[in-house]
Order: structure tokens, then C-alpha cells, then sequence
């Protein structure tokens, strides 16, 4: 019997990311870097298959307003192979590919696999996906997919129509709403410069830390709330994005399934007391909140929608208001990229790249032996360096501060991030 073609109606919280991408393409991705040498024809044959037992990654936007929804279009993401390049993998610098827009409502994929032969020896895989129509743990499980596809290893594959808002609505009886919270003003995490706000464009960095760090998460929103308050007095939050794969529903699949909380981090905090607050967000089911008008963007043209927010752009991202916090903390988990490697390619690296969107996002991913960490922000927040003395600092007190070398702790927020 012929399975159902594949289709899943649009979330607002979906319709929110196809906005902002019209503003400034909210797309993300990961880059695995490796060396050897492969077949590029079988490369295409496993990410073809990868993508037929994950229909979700093959889907196109279709329709219009709340009657939206992504289907199955049967083809799978495009896999190129770019010509050599001296990118070096640390930020967007030399990397002018990764700015290629995907076009969701024209028509157009919602991912792309680029193959980049860099003059360092090494051959850099960069699978990039639109926000609006997946998250991290979703392009995981493709990734996954594909590389299992190159070992010949059964797929885990996924199907599921399961999206945010029904996760969010199975739960809200659950959710404890706060009681005389009001919303604050957050403070940047570094200042902005007046250059460059005018032209939203985002620039990012990466760093490794070459040692297991203990509660990762905590001191990382530590750190950066220090480095906020010497520019500036104000409150320090940072959206926490909670996976709900595992926690909230059994389900696993490609779409977005990704909920957030907002932690707020006080002066004197210490890392236990900032994951005990993160712990009772999450048993409070705060990531299950949803604003009482989101449904209302159903209803609202996407590039209207854009249209009026763009103007807004430069006082939301620059300036200390409650619509953004200060930052976004995602923590990808652990794995181990050699377990990527197929016959005659060997994988010793890999690393997120970042949503832009946000005032500031830092991502990670834990291994054994190390931690690697993703910067990205608004270019006028690094128009005079401002960025990169942040990441200069951030690797230096991570890589030689007093702290124990031990495995990250598997609290149950700090491996759950989108």
C-alpha cells in the first residue's frame, strides 16, 4: 500500500521564523570537517536516501496564511560540490557561500547540502536548513541520516506530523504561569556601535575549548552576564531553548519541536543556582508557554508582516527592551564527530552554526576531550572589535581557569537545547 504524501500545517511559531527571514535570512546549519576521499555521486545517492526516510527535510511551503503547511515535494535537498576555498571554519570570513538565502516562499528548498574543498587539506560538509521548517535537534537527525546512509547503516528515519503548538497545547494545563513577574529591560551582552545598524548582518566566531568543563551551560550564562554588566547596569536573561524530543513527547522527527525559557541570571548567581532556576522553569513546563495572540499570525501576510517589522529591527536588536533578551544560550549536547566517519573519510571535527536573529547567540557542542563554541551576533556589535575581545576572553578563562577537567554533568536542561 503507498504510504500518504507527507504533510504538516505551518505552526505560528513557524510563520514567526518565515518573517524574520524575510528580514534577515534565519537560516542555520553544521560543518563537519574531515579528510580523505569519497565518491561525491554516492555522497548524493546516501543524502538521497537520508532524505526519503526524513520526508520532512523535503518539503515545500505551500498555500496561504493559517491554511499554510510544508509538503513533501519528493526531491531531495541539493548536495553541491563548491570549488576550492582557503575558508578556514572560524567565522563567516572567506565563506561568502553561506550567505546563498534559501527562498521558502518562492517555492524553494528549505535545506542544502554545500561540499567545500578547503586548500588546508581538509574537506568541509556544511548542511544548512531553514528555522522556520526544522531546529537543531531536527538537522541532527538528518545529518545522522546521511552519514549512516554512506555506511550503509540502518536509518533511524522519521515521519511524524507532530509540531510545536501540539506539544505546547498537550501540557498546558501543566504550565505554572509566574505570578508578578513583569517583563525587564535587557541589557546587551556587549555594547553595540552606531556603524553598521542600519544593514542588518550578522558576523560569527569560532572557538574550541580543549577540556571537558563541568556545567557548561550555567557558567557560560555566568560569564557572559559579568561581561554584560561591565558596560552597562540592567537586567541579564538569556532564552534557554528546551528540546522537546525525549522530554515533552517520545516522538522524534525533523520539524520543529523546540520550545524556550527565559532564565534570568542575577548578580552573586553561582552555577548551581542558576541550573536549580532553569530546572524549576522546566518543571514548571515554563518552555509549554505560548503568548494568548500567537495564534493571530496565522492570519497576517508573511512579508506584510516583515515589512512593518524591519523598521524596528535596529531599536529590537541594539537597544536594552523587553521583546529580546540579552542572548540565546544553546547547548547542542554531546557526541562525538568521528562517529560521522564512512569507509576511506575520517571526521575529527564538528560544529553548529547559528541562527541569526538575536542580539546574541552562543551555541556548543560537547565532546570527550573538548568543547566547541559558536559566537554570532549583529555586525555592529563587532565594528570595533567588540565581538572578538568577548571570544578572546571567553576562550582564555574556559581554557585555563582553575576548573576540573570532568565530564559535563547530564542535568536535564543542559543537554536539551533546540
Amino acid at each position: 500500500m503507498k504510504s500518504r504524501r507527507y504533510v504538516r500545517y505551518v505552526s505560528p511559531y513557524e510563520r514567526l521564523w518565515l518573517v524574520l527571514h524575510e528580514i534577515h535570512h534565519c537560516q542555520f546549519g553544521c560543518v563537519l570537517v574531515g579528510s580523505g576521499a569519497f565518491d561525491v555521486a554516492a555522497f548524493r545517492a546516501a543524502a538521497d536516501r537520508a532524505a526519503a526516510a526524513n520526508p520532512a527535510i523535503r518539503v515545500r511551503y505551500r498555500g496561504f496564511l493559517g491554511f499554510s503547511r510544508w509538503v513533501d515535494s519528493g526531491i531531495p535537498p541539493e548536495v553541491k560540490l563548491l570549488p576550492p576555498s582557503d575558508w578556514d571554519g572560524k567565522s563567516e570570513r572567506g565563506a561568502e557561500f553561506l550567505n546563498q538565502r534559501l527562498d521558502p516562499l518562492g517555492g524553494g528548498p528549505i535545506a542544502q547540502i554545500l561540499i567545500v574543498p578547503c586548500l588546508d587539506g581538509k574537506t568541509r560538509f556544511v548542511f544548512q536548513v531553514l528555522h522556520a521548517a526544522t531546529d537543531g535537534r531536527g538537522l541532527d537527525q538528518w545529518v545522522e541520516d546521511v552519514f549512516r546512509a554512506m555506511r550503509g547503516d540502518p536509518l533511524k528515519g522519521s515521519s511524524t506530523r507532530l509540531r510545536d503548538v501540539e506539544v505546547k497545547a498537550k501540557h498546558r494545563a501543566s504550565v505554572v504561569d509566574p505570578v508578578g513577574i513583569k517583563p525587564t529591560d535587557c541589557i546587551p551582552v556587549i555594547p553595540p556601535d552606531a556603524d553598521g545598524r542600519d544593514e542588518i548582518a550578522y558576523v560569527w566566531r569560532a572557538t574550541t575549548i580543549n577540556r571537558p568543563v563541568s556545567q557548561f551551560l550555567p557558567k557560560v550564562a555566568i560569564f557572559l552576564s559579568e561581561w554584560a554588566r561591565r558596560f552597562a547596569k540592567g537586567e541579564v536573561v538569556f532564552v534557554i531553548p528546551i528540546d522537546y524530543r525525549g522530554l515533552r513527547t517520545e516522538v522524534h522527527g525533523i520539524g520543529n519541536l523546540t520550545g524556550s525559557i527565559n532564565l534570568p541570571v542575577l548578580e552573586g548567581d553561582t552555577p548551581r543556582t542558576v541550573m536549580q532556576r532553569l530546572n524549576q522553569e522546566i518543571r514548571q513546563f515554563a518552555d509549554c508557554r505560548s503568548p494568548a495572540r500567537i495564534w493571530v499570525l496565522n492570519w497576517i501576510p508573511t512579508r506584510f508582516l516583515s515589512r512593518k517589522l524591519k523598521p524596528l529591527a535596529a531599536h529590537i536588536l541594539y537597544g536594552g527592551n523587553t521583546r529580546i533578551p540579552a542572548g540565546t544560550i544553546v547547548s547542542m549536547g554531546k557526541r562525538e564527530p568521528q562517529s560521522a566517519s564512512f569507509p576511506g573519510f575520517s571526521v575529527e571535527k564538528a560544529f553548529p552554526l547559528t541562527v541569526p536573529g538575536n542580539k546574541f547567540t552562543i551555541i556548543f557542542l560537547q565532546t570527550d576531550n573538548g568543547i566547541e563554541v559558536i559566537f554570532s551576533v549583529p555586525s555592529a556589535y563587532n565594528t570595533s572589535g567588540q565581538l572578538d575581545q568577548l571570544v578572546d576572553a571567553f576562550s582564555q578563562h574556559f581554557s585555563t581557569a582553575n576548573i576540573a577537567a570532568q565530564q559535563p554533568e547530564t542535568a536535564s536542561a543542559e543537554s536539551r537545547g533546540s
